[in-house]
């Protein structure tokens, strides 16, 4: 969702993760607005999981700066 603007991706985010609707929404992301609207974000590390906790927590921890800052390239 990256070439979107920011309305059409909070449009399709919120379209997505609406609990209307009977479905559930299993994605991967870096976008940090996407993974704001989700319940619960997983964050793996070498195929375990590593925190599972909702986006306000991850935010606090050394996982955020590595998952929604950094760009490709900057390891």
């Amino acid at each position: 969702m990256g070439n979107l603007t920011f309305r059409d991706r909070l449009r399709i985010g919120r379209l997505l993760t609406d609990r209307s609707h009977n479905w559930t929404l299993i994605c991967v992301t870096a976008d940090p607005l996407l993974a704001s609207l989700c319940d619960r974000v997983i964050v793996l590390q070498e195929g375990q999981i590593v925190l599972e906790s909702g986006f306000d927590d991850v935010q606090k921890t050394e996982h955020y700066e590595r998952i929604f800052r950094e760009k490709p390239g900057d390891e």
